[in-house]
């Protein structure tokens, strides 16, 4: 039999066999800074968030110039607009607006829509956005497509009826922000003067479109400001007595709604040619307001 090893040489060897353990190279530790805190988390950035619901709603929009895939896209962007959180209106908003050159009726048509939609369930969130919404509702209401310009005149008004309602009621962001009948007022001419802009324009199809538009404006607000549609009145009034306009009898609709109001029948009183009868029911109206 061999004999034991001494001390001395069990302990060199030991010795060796720690240092060679302590030469081994380390694996590397896992670093726990750096790198957003919701990649930390788990849970997504808000920038991740709106990153991802544009391309969902782009994807869909897409899918609406495909007649395979067109139904499906309506009901993703309708489920889109019921479940969308507050700071990602504006995300939407924008994915529309850039929808305008999409050459196919059935996108614009669809687009249009949704800015209703949008209205009728987020109504409040709209109204930092409401000039430049009716701007781009405006750009589509050229489109030669009669279903595009029915889109348009729905869409305007569900935006007018949400945005002229009565002053007792806590729906209206611009009565909250500015007033009551001021607030009334500056809306009217939110939606107004784009409108008697494009009834200037030498386009029947356009005069047209702007024309139904301003009568379903005048009949959608519950509570429209008289003086601020008493100041319409001359102007449709020159619309009509001009050789030039190409849309009379689609502006007869918003002589119709305006003859509604006692007040705005004196200053239509030029289209009726009324006896001096009907002048002294209307002062008599006035006075009784």
């Amino acid at each position: 039999m061999a004999p034991p090893p001494s001390k001395a040489e069990s302990g060199s060897a030991f010795s060796g066999v720690t240092s060679a353990q302590s030469t081994a190279p380390s694996r590397p530790s896992k670093s726990r800074t750096g790198g957003p805190p919701g990649a930390r988390s788990g849970t997504p950035t808000p920038q991740h968030v709106q990153m991802e619901l544009k391309q969902r709603i782009l994807f869909a929009l897409g899918r609406l110039a495909d007649r395979d895939t067109q139904q499906i896209a309506i009901e993703d962007l309708d489920k889109m607009v019921e479940t969308i959180s507050p700071d990602c209106v504006c995300v939407f908003l924008s994915c529309l607006y850039d929808s305008e050159i999409q050459q196919k009726s059935v996108v614009k048509k669809e687009c249009v829509r949704l800015f209703g939609a949008l209205a009728h369930l987020h109504g409040d969130l709209l109204v930092p956005h409401l000039t430049k919404i009716i701007a781009s509702i405006m750009r589509r209401l050229r489109d030669p497509d009669t279903s595009v310009r029915d889109a348009c005149v729905d869409a305007i008004a569900s935006l007018s009826a949400l945005m002229l309602c009565p002053p007792s009621s806590s729906s209206s962001g611009f009565e909250k922000e500015n007033g009551t009948q001021n607030a009334s007022a500056l809306t009217l001419a939110t939606f107004s003067k784009p409108l008697f802009d494009a009834l200037g324009e030498q386009n029947k199809s356009v005069q047209t479109g702007a024309a139904l538009c301003l009568a379903r404006v005048i009949e959608s607000a519950k509570s429209p400001p008289l003086s601020a549609l008493a100041r319409l009145c001359p102007r449709i009034c020159k619309f009509m007595s001009n050789p030039n306009f190409l849309a009379r009898p689609a502006l007869l609709g918003v002589v119709g709604s305006l003859s509604q109001v006692p007040l705005c029948l004196c200053f239509l009183s030029p289209l009726f040619r009324p006896s001096p009868h009907f002048y002294v029911f209307c002062l008599f109206t006035y006075i009784s307001l």
